[in-house]
């Protein structure tokens, strides 16, 4: 053998473990790779079942209440089992106001009013046209009732699925919408005895303040001494005193 065959021999060896050398290493870096991605999808595959499960378990947002009965929207609360006499007082002061008070806009009062109704009540209200009348008469007028609450008496369990059965009085002022002060000259008072029932349910998005009313009515008077006079024809042991009686 030669001087150039014995180099062209040697040349050959070295390329072929230069080749396999390369091959081991990028066989390695590949495993390497896979192994890599093997471990991205889990830890994906992992985070995307946690948040799944967190997203179907987190709590259904309800409405909590302030001191005065209003109410305010959380995200994380649990839903309470009773209700109170500040959030029933706002509920109901709230109602009436819309239900039987006035205003330049009477359409958007009556069909918030109606809302808080069970469908039931709801349906028998639209199907008479009960508030035809006041829609057309006041709609766009420089007039509003503010309406308070006297005094009231309520019945039955504070529990959900229950029903309070309340009586009670109270005084709607009548003043213009838009003035510059409002002074005894340009406003006046009536005054009310109202019956009704509410149903108690969950406090939900749909029913924010977790009450619906399932029967309502009201007498209108002219003055304190006519209604202190109904109550007593009546045997309605309510006078107009500023409280809530349970």
């Amino acid at each position: 053998m030669n001087k150039k065959d014995d180099l062209q021999q040697k040349a050959d060896a070295f390329y072929q473990a230069l080749q396999k050398s390369d091959i081991d290493r990028l066989r390695k870096r590949f495993t390497v790779i896979v192994v890599f991605a093997l471990v991205m999808m889990f830890f994906i595959s992992l985070v995307s079942i946690l948040f799944g499960y967190a997203t179907t378990n987190r709590p259904t947002p309800v409405i909590a209440f302030d001191k005065t009965g209003r109410s305010l929207v959380f995200g994380n609360t649990s839903q309470e089992g009773t209700t109170t006499d500040p959030r029933i007082n706002t509920f109901i002061t709230k109602f009436i106001r819309l239900y039987d008070g006035i205003s330049p806009h009477p359409d958007e009062d009556v069909t918030e009013a109606y809302n808080d109704m069970v469908p039931k009540l709801r349906e028998i209200l639209l199907a008479q046209g009960a508030h035809a009348a006041k829609v057309a008469e006041w709609k766009g007028k420089n007039i509003e009732s503010i309406f308070t609450i006297k005094k009231m008496e309520l019945k039955g369990p504070r529990t959900i699925g229950g029903k309070l059965a309340i009586i009670g009085t109270g005084t709607f002022t009548f003043r213009p919408a838009v003035a510059a002060q409002y002074n005894d000259q340009n406003s006046f008072s009536r005054f009310v005895f109202f019956k009704m029932q509410l149903v108690i349910l969950p406090v939900t998005l749909q029913t924010p303040s977790g009450l619906l009313v399932e029967y309502y009515s009201s007498q209108l008077f002219d003055d304190a001494q006519r209604l202190k006079a109904f109550l007593l024809e009546n045997n309605i042991p309510l006078t107009d005193d500023v409280e809530v009686a349970k």
